[in-house]
């Protein structure tokens, strides 16, 4: 039986997904074409009537996870009525949640290493999408446009090595170390910033 364009375009969207949920829990490397499409509960060799290749693939997965997995999902877990600053964010960023759920969480931390083994064309959309993501931190700091950015890369940085650095040793003391560590060190210098809070009491949150 022939597959209608609204089954082939839902076939086509559940390939990537899988795909793009796998990749940042396993690696672009760490992932076959037969598990993706096993998880999908389709054929592997329907897998060639949707992409030319793997490379493909990893484009627009990649591109699909970038678009979902930015700064604003994070904002959205803040409680409402809580100030949608910087360090609202770094918790939710640098968190035991965030850390045991790559499949869901930041692509960045999740798919650097393996983009930067990708072509040239997925590297040049990761390029935007972090990009994106920097001038997306920057209106959230203050200065000037060139200062708020220069110290958007830093921190976004410094959050991203954290996180990797933490999911690379397991779920131990070390790693709730290094997301506590940070997260607060970045709370102190984002406060130097602000200012003191409405209420003069720095509130320190365990990780989630």
């Amino acid at each position: 039986m022939r597959l209608t364009k609204a089954q082939r375009a839902e076939n086509h969207d559940r390939i990537i997904d899988v795909a793009a949920r796998l990749f940042r829990e396993k690696g672009v490397d760490g992932v076959g074409i037969d598990e993706i499409m096993e998880e999908a509960g389709l054929t592997h060799g329907a897998f060639y009537g949707h992409f030319p290749s793997k490379t493909a693939l990893v484009a627009e997965a990649g591109a699909h996870a970038l678009d979902r997995s930015g700064l604003k999902r994070l904002e959205g877990d803040i409680p409402p009525g809580t100030r949608k600053n910087f360090s609202e964010l770094a918790r939710n960023y640098l968190s035991v949640t965030h850390r045991d759920d790559p499949g869901d969480g930041c692509a960045i931390a999740a798919l650097a290493a393996d983009i930067g083994r990708q072509d040239e064309s997925v590297r040049a959309l990761f390029a935007r999408h972090l990009d994106a993501n920097v001038d997306e931190l920057a209106e959230r700091l203050p200065g000037d446009r060139k200062t708020a950015r220069s110290d958007a890369i830093v921190k976004y940085a410094t959050m991203v090595g954290a996180l990797v650095m933490a999911r690379s040793v397991g779920k131990g003391q070390l790693s709730e170390e290094l997301l506590d560590t940070v997260r607060e060190r970045l709370e102190i210098d984002q406060e130097r910033l602000d200012g003191p809070p409405a209420d003069s009491t720095r509130r320190r949150r365990p990780s989630v």
